[in-house]
């Protein structure tokens, strides 16, 4: 048991254009500021800072709890780093995304 519902709804949020519900219809993840009716069928610009954090928040978790199997200093302070990294990562990610919604460039992409 991973012990980590408090993030069930994380996941549930980037459920709903994948798989069929209501919420679905009216919540568009990569679409932040559109502003019409479009279906998102390819690459955003918008909508990555929770997905960012999410992963962010995971690769810390699996690598600290790997380094703290057999604990000493080093590891205690690479564990330590990886938090700080992480914490300005997350900011940075959050910046990012506060710019594209201000500039509203949430365009998508085209390949």
């Amino acid at each position: 048991m991973v012990e980590m519902g408090h993030m069930r709804s994380y996941y549930k949020l980037a459920s709903h254009n994948v798989h069929a519900n209501p919420k679905g219809i009216f919540f568009r993840l990569g679409l932040a500021n559109a502003g019409k009716e479009i279906l998102l069928a390819g690459p955003t610009n918008t909508g990555f800072a929770d997905p960012a954090n999410g992963t962010i928040v995971s690769i810390a978790q699996i690598t600290t709890a790997f380094l703290l199997h057999n604990p000493n200093l080093d590891r205690i302070v690479a564990c330590k780093s990886l938090l700080v990294l992480g914490d300005e990562i997350q900011a940075a990610f959050l910046k990012t995304q506060f710019e594209v919604e201000k500039d509203g460039s949430d365009k998508t992409t085209e390949n």
